[in-house]
């Protein structure tokens, strides 16, 4: 792992002026200059998951390039949502999460997918995850964002879009690129890309990058939000007196890695991997959090691939992938705040997902106005969710069942529920993309979806494109998709007991599961313009109109489930439901 100082040995930064070192000499890199004619006249991928023009796409996508990203100076995908139209961050906005994002109104880092050369990178199970500096971008040639539902192409969690980090091809870089950033707040940040022919039909590319950072003191900057009183449990016991307190300060630490190998320009074979670690206080309150204490949440994701592209008798192309991927809240994550009663050594907390996929898509190009496409996607599950207050970390090397944990205020006495869950998915879907005139054309596409867990759901998309003139393009869209109720909230449980009755233990509060949650479910009609003024200068104008049904949501239970756990007795028990609709 990098050290502090390996930032200032790999480069200097002044300015907006950056030192490269690379394995072919020592210079400033040169930014490749992009006008917006040529952003615009593109080809992008991620709409119908084969190339096209974005003009004819049945989507809304952004496409971010290169030379932005450099002018910019982004240096992850948050900062690049920020700066997009729809997009809303509210930082320090989630304990789980750090910060909340919303695409058109709806507030769900699970919400949408994040994509690596077209390979899913996010949670394969649909867990909100912290999106930040986890998700570098200096190695991205261009990043496709595409707006809406995009379930017909993508199945589960494809709800408000999809992101796609397109990197740069090996004879691109064609050498070692390595970058470091210094900031305030102690904030080390070293990059790192290679790639490289091997041989004609051979090449690689791997990069990733390692940043830390003590961030700001909120306390500082907020002294009435961050006024540090007496930290007292529920039960009006002091822990930590005022003045024994210190300010907060949310420092962070994140890594990321990734390798490509490419043969004969059809088969690659890859891996992803990242990792976030920042404080479960974040959004917290200073009479419910215990700012001093070392708690903090590790979040992280690994994804390998082979992807095989293929194009035979002309007409027909398509692709053939497999996948492996992984999530893990690691095993020192933990909280301390009024809900575990400021524990200095327990709060842990621990979940796991991983997802094993098979999946293709074929297109025939019937001729040169009329492609149709087609797919399956064959998906394995398995999932811990997110688990009870733990006594100490989780041990991965034991089943769940074999833990050794109890409730917090039990004495020892009654085991913790730890839940666990395996379960699949089978879907295909069908696309017909056709130009009827240089003016118009047309997209319809349907997908299934046959879940173990939630039964089937079924998502239609439509497109029409008109071009009136010849710098101006509409869309007229409808879409849906549906997110997956994760077992992040269908399986997880909390909750404490406080004393006594008899034999039995009291509490009165805890979430449990409710395996009977479905998916959420969003419609969405749009209305997409695009006028190119001139080769520098391009105005859109977008309406859009959603409406979100079966939100997810914590419920009281209609009637309290008292005896959920052996031997203790809940005067109140909540679960996620779904519980209405919202329009944006």
């Amino acid at each position: 792992m990098p050290s502090k100082k390996s930032a200032f040995i790999t480069a200097i930064f002044i300015s907006n002026s950056a030192l490269s070192i690379s394995a072919y000499g020592i210079g400033v890199k040169e930014i490749a200059n992009l006008p917006i004619e040529e952003a615009m006249n593109l080809t992008v991928t991620t709409a119908s998951r084969y190339p096209e023009d974005p003009k004819n796409t049945p989507s809304r996508i952004i496409v971010i390039t290169k030379q932005q990203i450099q002018e910019r100076g982004y240096t992850n995908l948050l900062q690049v949502l920020e700066g997009l139209p729809n997009v809303d961050i509210q930082r320090y906005g989630s304990q789980g999460t750090a910060e909340q994002i919303s695409i058109r109104g709806i507030a769900k880092n699970n919400g949408f997918l994040i994509l690596q050369d077209g390979i899913r990178i996010n949670s394969p199970t649909g867990e909100p995850i912290p999106v930040n500096d986890n998700f570098p971008v200096h190695y991205a040639e261009r990043i496709e964002v595409m707006f809406g539902p995009a379930s017909v192409m993508y199945g589960a969690d494809a709800l408000t879009g999809v992101i796609n980090i397109i990197s740069e091809k090996a004879e691109d870089i064609n050498g070692l690129n390595v970058k470091g950033i210094v900031g305030e707040y102690n904030t080390y940040q070293t990059q790192i890309k290679a790639g490289k022919k091997l041989s004609e039909n051979i090449s690689i590319t791997a990069g990733g990058h390692y940043k830390e950072s003590d961030n700001a003191n909120l306390a500082g900057y907020y002294p009435k939000d961050f006024a540090l009183a007496d930290l007292k449990t529920f039960g009006g016991q002091t822990v930590v007196k005022a003045q024994d307190r210190t300010g907060y300060q949310g420092d962070t630490q994140s890594y990321s890695a990734f390798s490509k190998l490419t043969f004969f320009k059809d088969l690659d074979i890859g891996m992803n991997y990242s990792f976030d670690k920042h404080r479960s206080d974040v959004a917290g309150k200073p009479n419910y959090s215990d700012y001093g204490q070392s708690a903090y949440l590790n979040t992280e994701m690994s994804t390998v691939y082979g992807n095989y592209k293929f194009n035979f008798y002309e007409d027909f192309s398509g692709f053939l992938r497999a996948n492996y991927s992984w999530y893990e809240l690691g095993r020192e994550s933990r909280y301390a705040n009024i809900y575990d009663d400021f524990t200095q050594t327990g709060g842990y907390k621990y979940a796991f997902g991983e997802r094993k996929q098979l999946e293709g898509q074929l297109q025939y190009q019937i001729n040169k106005n009329h492609i149709v496409s087609g797919g399956f996607s064959l998906e394995d599950y398995y999932s811990i969710p997110k688990t009870a207050d733990l006594n100490f970390p989780y041990n991965p090397n034991q089943s769940p069942g074999n833990q050794n944990q109890y409730y917090l205020g039990t004495d020892n006495s009654l085991p913790i529920k730890i839940q666990q869950k395996h379960y699949g998915n089978v879907a295909g879907y069908l696309q017909w993309n056709a130009n009827w005139h240089e003016m118009l054309s047309t997209s319809v596409a349907l997908r299934y979806d046959q879940n173990s867990r939630y039964n089937g759901t079924f998502n239609p998309k439509l497109g029409l494109v008109f071009k009136p003139a010849d710098k101006i393009t509409t869309k007229f869209l409808y879409g849906s998709a549906f997110l997956a109720p994760s077992m992040f909230y269908a399986g997880q449980h909390f909750g404490s007991f406080s004393g006594k009755d008899g034999n039995t233990y009291t509490s009165t509060y805890f979430m449990i599961p409710n395996p009977n949650l479905k998916p959420e479910k969003i419609d969405t009609f749009e209305f997409n313009a695009d006028y190119q003024l001139n080769k520098d200068f391009n105005i859109g104008l977008n309406f859009y109109h959603n409406t979100l049904k079966g939100i997810i949501f914590p419920s009281k239970t209609a009637t309290a489930v008292s005896d959920y756990i052996p031997g203790g007795s809940i005067t109140e028990t909540y679960h996620h439901d779904n519980v209405g609709k919202a329009i944006s």
